[in-house]
């Protein structure tokens, strides 16, 4: 059975944020880009004890093994040879009493290694941080899941038929280059049209509809899935 996370993206202003939001998320994640393999006694303290990983590229990664993660990338990136970096405002909004934030980055070795077969950087994505509120963290909170999604491993999009999934194999080619063990294999598009059509058949007035590619990660036996979309909603 496919274990599938739905990550619908958000179309709040930046500073929209709900009560366990209060505290700007910003400051934590400017510090995550910056120490992750520079500094990786300001990075690890920013995750929780029971802290998730989800990378396409390194796989699920728990607490203990997030020093690892932090020392290889500065083993393979050190200062000033790599940039990862927020690229644009993030959104934020309450999902009980976390505080879910989705931002924008850009990632590319300095200069852009065009010498590897199929290298595909520079690349963008987004990070999909869930954060816990934490009076006692430096920057009010600690990251409980960590998400980074890349946009090479995007399910395409049948405009015309959108519960099209005969071009799902791209993708999965791609994944299986990389950590997935088949989490995001399953026909994708059926699923999220079903998805839609039901959250749009739930008010006689709604309508909600995806608006071009998902973009997935297969790793720790979950299929996270961002889905771009719009909606009218009474």
């Amino acid at each position: 059975m496919m274990h599938v996370v739905f990550i619908l993206s958000l179309i709040l202003p930046q500073m929209m944020y709900a009560q366990v939001c209060d505290t700007d998320p910003n400051a934590v994640l400017a510090s995550m880009f910056y120490s992750l393999g520079n500094d990786c006694e300001t990075y690890l303290p920013l995750f929780a004890s029971d802290a998730q990983f989800y990378h396409q590229i390194n796989g699920y990664k728990n607490k203990s093994e997030l020093s690892a993660v932090c020392t290889g990338y500065g083993g393979f990136c050190p200062t000033d040879e790599c940039f990862f970096q927020q690229n644009g405002a993030l959104f934020a909004v309450e999902n009980g009493d976390r505080c879910e934030v989705l931002a924008p980055f850009l990632w590319s070795q300095i200069p852009a290694n065009n010498k590897v077969p199929n290298n595909r950087e520079p690349h963008s994505g987004f990070i999909h941080n869930t954060l816990i509120p934490d009076s006692s963290a430096e920057f009010g909170y600690t990251i409980e899941v960590f998400r980074e999604i890349e946009d090479s491993y995007t399910v395409p999009f049948n405009w015309g038929a959108s519960d099209d999934s005969s071009v799902q194999s791209w993708t999965i080619e791609l994944l299986n280059q990389a950590a997935s063990s088949g989490e995001c294999d399953a026909p994708l598009q059926p699923l999220l049209t079903t998805y839609f059509g039901d959250k749009s058949a739930a008010a006689t007035d709604d309508l909600y509809r995806q608006q071009g590619n998902a973009v997935v990660i297969a790793a720790g036996g979950v299929c996270h899935v961002l889905i771009p979309y719009s909606a009218v909603v009474s």
